[in-house]
């Protein structure tokens, strides 16, 4: 798609890596190839977690917070480790 000379629009990958704990494996590869300048119009992507999904609430004491997600809210119904296993944390802190 992006290498075809009749079309002029932009390539944009959607979800084209899922950032599930350390499962970026090989992201390198696209990157490769969207800095090619033989395939001008490829222009990028979206990480699937790029940034984590959790509420910062107060800690046990006054003086700590953490970030809370499926279950520390009492849920019984939850995504469990599929919460807080992106690139950034909630606050975009690497």
């Amino acid at each position: 798609l992006a290498t075809r000379s009749d079309d002029d629009r932009p390539v944009i990958l959607c979800e084209y890596s899922h950032a599930m704990g350390n499962s970026n494996g090989n992201v390198h590869l696209y990157w490769r190839e969207i800095w090619d300048k033989n395939v001008p119009r490829l222009q990028g992507g979206y990480i699937w977690d790029m940034v984590d999904q959790g509420m910062r609430v107060s800690g046990h004491d006054k003086n700590s917070c953490y970030f809370a997600y499926g279950g520390d809210f009492g849920d019984e119904i939850n995504d469990k480790q599929f919460c807080i296993n992106g690139l950034f944390s909630p606050d975009r802190e690497p």
